[in-house]
């Protein structure tokens, strides 16, 4: 019998005006146990998607690590325990893929380190950038193509977030299906200009940089409409004391931007504030997660 522990984290990517390219981990993370024993295929799937996730060769995780798995499914048991909220803009579908992809290497002796799992995610998602940082964890930078490169970025000392999660779905599908086919020059300059500076100060610690370096021209307008509750935050930036706003991922959650030592106090405004709107939705301050997949392997 052979068994193979995978522990992924959730992410949120963009991050304003990095689209596609940029993305951090977060600390909720979605566990897969896979082992290898005599009997048909066995799916379980508790917490986040459970009875809602398809627990049969049809779910994610499986069909991803069917991609790497040279034989049948046949004999081997997936058991999933997920954290990550579905369909809420915080990489349920990368947690997926990664996991399903380190698991089938994993078991088979096969390299399951950053490059060969970008390589093999960064399709399978259609973008790299959640992908990336459920593989490295902490801050990174990503690029797709033939040659999928990911590179990583220590998290700033002294930020963290607080993460809304509202209680209603949208799909990134849907959500892409909102953005303009052509893009003004000045809007991509500008957002460009940001990617930079957002760049340059993760990389230099440079907080109070970050109000300028998050400001997007190039997805979130587009997405405004459909995620109401981000424009709230957004216009309520210099009350709260954040930072920025960006949408995470394509939506609807929301990420704001925060001194660590006034997450939890920023975190407790923002529920409040929900509670007085009557809105339903998870507030987390939350630090960026510094690790990425997790690989652990048992044997007898």
């Amino acid at each position: 019998m052979k068994r193979i522990s995978v522990s992924v984290p959730a992410s949120s990517a963009n991050l304003g005006p990095g689209y596609d390219c940029l993305g951090v981990a977060l600390p909720l993370r979605n566990l897969l146990e896979v082992e290898l024993r005599p009997g048909p295929l066995e799916v379980s799937v508790s917490g986040e998607g459970e009875g809602t996730l398809p627990a049969d060769a049809t779910n994610l995780v499986v069909r991803s690590f069917a991609q790497v798995w040279d034989g049948p499914l046949e004999g081997l048991a997936f058991h999933m325990h997920n954290a990550v909220p579905l369909q809420a803009g915080t990489g349920s579908s990368s947690a997926a893929i990664v996991a399903g992809l380190a698991a089938g290497l994993a078991l088979q002796g096969k390299p399951h380190g950053a490059d060969e799992l970008i390589a093999l995610a960064a399709p399978l998602e259609g973008h790299p950038d959640n992908v990336a940082a459920a593989i490295a964890g902490g801050f990174t930078l990503a690029l797709d193509g033939e040659r999928p490169l990911l590179r990583r970025i220590e998290p700033p000392q002294g930020l963290a977030f607080v993460l809304v999660v509202p209680d209603h779905a949208l799909g990134t599908t849907e959500s892409r299906k909102l953005l303009r086919p052509e893009v003004p020059r000045a809007d991509a300059v500008y957002s460009l200009q940001r990617t930079a500076l957002l760049v340059h100060a993760l990389v230099t610690d440079d907080l109070s940089a970050l109000p300028r370096a998050l400001e997007d021209r190039l997805h979130q307008p587009d997405r405004a409409h459909m995620t109401p509750l981000f424009c709230r935050l957004q216009e309520g930036l210099d009350a709260l004391g954040a930072y920025g706003c960006t949408l995470s991922g394509a939506g609807p959650s929301t990420l704001l931007w925060v001194d660590a030592d006034e997450a939890e106090d920023i975190a407790r405004q923002v529920a409040g504030q929900l509670e007085s709107l009557q809105l339903d939705g998870r507030v987390m301050a939350l630090a960026s997660e510094p690790d990425g997949v997790v690989v652990s392997s048992e044997g007898a």
